[in-house]
Order: C-alpha cells, then sequence, then structure tokens
C-alpha cells in the first residue's frame, strides 16, 4: 500500500473513531509514520481529504448495491428485494469499518 492509501486509511479509522473535528492531521500523520506537512504532498487540505475518503467510501457501497441488483435482475420483485437485503447486510457485516465511517458521518456530519 502506497502512502496515499494509508494516509486515507488511516483517516477513515480516525474519523469513524472520532469524527472530523476530532481528528487532527498530526494524529494521522503519526499513525502513518510520515510528518504532518507531508500529508499536504497528497491533499490539499483536511477538507479535501475528508471529501476523498468519503468518496471512495460511497463509490465502494455503491458499486457493491449496483453488483448486487445486477444479480437478482431476473427474480420476482419479493426475493429480488430479499436478496438485496441480505447483499447489503452481508456487504456492512464485512465491512465494519467503513460501515462505522458511514454511519458516524451519516449521523454526525462536519459543520
Amino acid at each position: 500500500m502506497n502512502t496515499r492509501e494509508k494516509i486515507k486509511v488511516a483517516t477513515g479509522n480516525f474519523f469513524a473513531e472520532k469524527g472530523y473535528e476530532g481528528t487532527a492531521l498530526s494524529m494521522i500523520a503519526q499513525e502513518v509514520g510520515i510528518k504532518t506537512p507531508s500529508i499536504y504532498a497528497f491533499f490539499k487540505n483536511k477538507e479535501s481529504l475528508f471529501l476523498e475518503v468519503y468518496r471512495d467510501l460511497l463509490e465502494d457501497h455503491f458499486l457493491h448495491l449496483e453488483k448486487i441488483v445486477s444479480t437478482y435482475e431476473q427474480q420476482p420483485p419479493k426475493e429480488k428485494l430479499y436478496n438485496i437485503l441480505i447483499g447489503i447486510m452481508d456487504y456492512h457485516m464485512r465491512e465494519k469499518d467503513k460501515t462505522k465511517l458511514y454511519m458516524r458521518v451519516a449521523l454526525f456530519p462536519p459543520e
């Protein structure tokens, strides 16, 4: 995993745990093993870092949902809906860190 990806993973974990306001770039840098100013070589500021992490999260969720829907496309509506819901639940059980971040942002969005 390259440094940019390490920063994004650490950011997602900290934002999920402490929220946007409770996360300092210095915390992320320390977790990644770089100096705080080095983050600016990859991201313009904390807001742009957050937006990229959040966009990646939403894109991952959307692609998974799209795959589920296409898998059960030919089923009757009741079975299709059931399987979509099971697929979504399965995703959230497997992707606990992503789900934690998603819930944190949905319930406590940054100002």
